[in-house]
Formats: C-alpha cells, sequence, structure tokens
C-alpha cells in the first residue's frame, strides 16, 4: 500500500518532497563549524542575539544602522515576515517545512528565488529593490505600500523579521509583546544559537503593560547573564552581515595562533579593510587562547580579551565591545 501511495503522488510533489527532504539533512548543521580555529557567531559569553523593531514604513531604512552605516550599508525593512525562531542557526525538520513555504512564497510574490537564503535560513538578504507585486504579496494592517522604496543596489540589504503566527500580520502593539517575547521563545533561540529581529512596537503605553514589562524585564535580565546578546536592530544586523562578509586567516606555529582580518566583502559589491570600530564584540574560537594574537595586516589588536570555554568546551579571543549594555529604547520603565 504505501509503494501504490508513492507511485501516486504527483511529479510536483515528489520535487517538494525532494526538496523539503535535502533541507532537512541540513537542519542538523554546525553552523559555527568544529574546526580548531572559527569565527564565534555573537561576542563572548553571548549563545544568542535578539533586536525589537517597529514603527518603520514600508521601504523605510533602520536608523541605526550600527557599524557600518558610514561605509553607506543600509537596512532596508523589505515586510519580509518569517515565523521560524532564529536564523542563521540550526533548524528543526519543522523549521525547515516553514521555510520551504516562506521560500515559495517569496519567489512568487517578487519573482526572485532566493536558495542561499532557504538553505542557509540568512537574516539578511540583498535588497531586491521593490515591494511585493505577485499573487501571494500582502500588507500589513494599517501600512501603505507607498512609492519611493529606495532601489536595490550596492550595500542596501532587506531583512527578515520574526512574527509568531500564520496569516495576516496585525500591527503588534505594546499589548501583544508578551505573547511575541515569551520565555519559551527565548529557551529556543539560545538552544538554536540563532540570531533574529522579533516585531515590537513599545508605545509610550508600554510600561503601563503588567505583561510587557515582564517579558522586557526577562529580556535584560537574558543580557546581563551573558546568555542573549540583546542590542538595537542595526547593531545586530550589521554583526550578522560581518560574521558572514568578514575574510580571515589563521596560522598556527611554534606554539602561537595568529588570526589576520584580511578584507569585508560583500555579496552587493562592496569591499574594504575594515577598521577596528567595525570588529568590536568579534570573537575567534582557538585552542591556544593565551597564545593568540588578531592582527590587522602585520600590525596587533591590542587589549584582546582571552575568554574561557563556553558550552563548546572551546575557549576564544574577542576583540572588545565598547557597549554591551541593554538598549535604552527597551527601558520602557523609565518612560
Amino acid at each position: 500500500m504505501l509503494s501504490g501511495r508513492i507511485r501516486g503522488i504527483t511529479g510536483i510533489t515528489r520535487l517538494a518532497l525532494a526538496g523539503l527532504l535535502l533541507a532537512s539533512a541540513l537542519a542538523g548543521c554546525d553552523w559555527e563549524g568544529r574546526n580548531e580555529i572559527a569565527l564565534r557567531r555573537f561576542p563572548y559569553p553571548y549563545e544568542a542575539g535578539i533586536a525589537l523593531v517597529g514603527d518603520l514604513a514600508p521601504g523605510a531604512v533602520v536608523p541605526d544602522g550600527g557599524p557600518l552605516a558610514a561605509r553607506g550599508v543600509r537596512f532596508v525593512d523589505g515586510r519580509e515576515v518569517v515565523h521560524t525562531i532564529g536564523q542563521d542557526s540550526i533548524s528543526s525538520l519543522v523549521d525547515r517545512g516553514r521555510q520551504l513555504f516562506e521560500f515559495v512564497r517569496y519567489g512568487f510574490a517578487h519573482g526572485v528565488w532566493r536558495p542561499d537564503s532557504f538553505f542557509g535560513n540568512r537574516l539578511v538578504e540583498p535588497w531586491n529593490g521593490g515591494p511585493e507585486t505577485g499573487p501571494w504579496s500582502r500588507e500589513r494592517e494599517g501600512a501603505q505600500e507607498t512609492g519611493g522604496l529606495p532601489p536595490g543596489g550596492r550595500g542596501v540589504y532587506s531583512f527578515k523579521t520574526y512574527v509568531g503566527r500564520w496569516g495576516r500580520i496585525p500591527g503588534l502593539g505594546s499589548d501583544l509583546l508578551d505573547r511575541q517575547l515569551s520565555e519559551v521563545l527565548l529557551y529556543e533561540l539560545r538552544a538554536k544559537t540563532g540570531t533574529m529581529l522579533l516585531e515590537a512596537h513599545l508605545g509610550d503605553d508600554a510600561g503601563a503593560v503588567p505583561a510587557v514589562l515582564s517579558a522586557l524585564r526577562t529580556l535584560r535580565q537574558e543580557h546581563e547573564e551573558g546568555r542573549i546578546y540583546v542590542t538595537t536592530a542595526g547593531r545586530l544586523l550589521a554583526g550578522n552581515l560581518i560574521h558572514r562578509s568578514l575574510e580571515w586567516e589563521a596560522d598556527r606555529k611554534d606554539g602561537r595562533v595568529d588570526i589576520r582580518i584580511l578584507t569585508f566583502t560583500d555579496e552587493t559589491g562592496l569591499s574594504w579593510i575594515p577598521a577596528i570600530d567595525e570588529l568590536r564584540g568579534v570573537t575567534f574560537y582557538t585552542p591556544l587562547p593565551e597564545n593568540t594574537r588578531i592582527l590587522m595586516g602585520d600590525t596587533e589588536i591590542g587589549g584582546i580579551l582571552v575568554n574561557p570555554p563556553d558550552k563548546t568546551r572551546r575557549a576564544s579571543v574577542s576583540v572588545p565591545l565598547l557597549d554591551s549594555g541593554f538598549p535604552e529604547r527597551y527601558l520602557v520603565e523609565s518612560r
């Protein structure tokens, strides 16, 4: 009976099933690699990263461009919603099913197919320069798709925003933030070592909603106890892009490890030698943390932090963060 059912599957269904099985084969990948020397996804000691984003018009540029703003890198709200907790992370089979649906939906809506985004479960992608126009296009309630959207081009990226439900997306005000920002979500994000932008509009009434205050206190605790890196949208997106686009090489000899920063080269055609402020928080796993140097050309970066082993049982070294505090815009109690 089972073989008869398989023989009866249509060609399109077989193709979709094959794609899902192929995707699930990559679902357990160790995204940070198991090499002796590897670039850690987040600044030590954080296991995951999150930022809250809201109140942006369709096609608006994130106002805080992070450390890459001076290079002309911009992050555009392309209104791309996902329902998987954690991007650039380990994915379950259920996650891969959702991502496959979102990949197909985006392709039909935009006429652009992005296999790298699907297989990599990526947070940011080069901006294609326009709103959804296909048969599956949608608008968020209360949002108008207007003209004047930034064109795609060098250094222009869109990003994915998590919303924890299917179907039409309402404007998520502060009274719904506790449904988005639950302890279960934060636990799953840490377990996947994922990064994500979570849609949340912290209106003037946010400090008057007990459930919202409780959710934000939990988020602050996760940050201050070194589990989840909580930062602004611009900084999180820039850090994600730096991790993906930073080119470096390492050499181990005579009991020492030298990690040499080469260039930042992205998919849109930008390329430059990074400045030290663009490397703040960059962390490398190394087998010899006490004898590891990070170099820019032939110049050693000073003040490198030596970190003890994390949950992967690997030690690391970091370029120090200058500001690792909890973002002020999330401190709604003081409003």
